[in-house]
């Protein structure tokens, strides 16, 4: 078991008709491999997911929680709800990751290991750098689709991220991560770049380059893109007209 520096992470697992995807293998070597607590959030999904959950669940009750949306609201409502579900347990660093696992098992812990040697950041993103030595896979149209948005990044957000789209990404809980988790995201596929956004600008606005001073990206050196992903073409093209509408200012609690 990999030595931690401080107490358990959460690491939070949207999912939404994946039950065709689920890999309870690796899930299981996750748990094996860090002081992990793994919280799903099924998402209203209309396939057995929810019973696969919850069989893993029971066999896992002190590791695992499951949460579970009557009605669909997308990824990022999901993201949003486990990780407010973790910090109201206690847990202070909390990670999410796509449930098809393209960050494998032991690159999830490499990427938390990192974070957690870095005590004075509050947000942490992957990011898919084809780097010599990694390994580093990615479909052409969700290559083409992240470039975009990476191009489009610093109008929205006033940082130049180079990679936006990273499915694993860890939130530190401070009361600028809290506050930006306080509302619903408005979209559901560009959350990312929404919660950047309200870092970076409206929630610290008085404090100058946020992001720049507490967040990191950590290149990952294992990226393999999962069949079966929920996203489209359709979903791309309107993600990408979603982008002037995360611009408007959020009303917070």
């Amino acid at each position: 078991m990999v030595a931690f520096s401080i107490e358990t992470i959460g690491l939070v697992v949207p999912c939404y008709n994946e039950a065709q995807r689920l890999n309870f293998d690796s899930f299981s070597q996750i748990l094996q491999l860090a002081p992990i607590h793994l919280i799903f959030v099924n998402d209203a999904s209309t396939d057995p997911t929810y019973e696969l959950l919850t069989n893993f669940q029971k066999k896992n009750q002190s590791r695992v929680s499951l949460i579970d949306i009557e009605v669909n609201s997308g990824k990022g409502e999901a993201v949003r709800k486990g990780i407010q579900f973790a910090f109201a347990q206690g847990l202070t660093n909390v990670a999410y990751t796509d449930a098809d696992l393209a960050v494998p098992p032991h690159e999830i812990v490499n990427f938390l290991t990192t974070s957690q040697g870095l005590p004075n950041l509050s947000v942490f993103l992957g990011s898919r750098v084809k780097l010599l030595g990694n390994r580093i896979s990615r479909s052409p149209l969700r290559h083409i689709y992240g470039r975009i948005f990476a191009s489009t990044t610093y109008l929205v957000t006033g940082e130049a991220i180079y990679d936006t789209q990273c499915g694993l990404k860890m939130l530190r809980k401070c009361p600028e991560v809290e506050m930006a988790l306080s509302v619903p995201f408005r979209t559901r596929w560009l959350f990312d770049i929404e919660l950047l956004r309200r870092l970076n600008i409206e929630i610290a606005q008085s404090k100058g380059a946020w992001l720049r001073e507490n967040a990191v990206e950590i290149p990952l050196r294992e990226w393999i893109d999962v069949p079966g992903s929920n996203l489209r073409i359709r979903d791309g093209i309107l993600a990408f007209l979603y982008i002037p509408y995360i611009r408007r200012k959020t009303k917070y609690k």
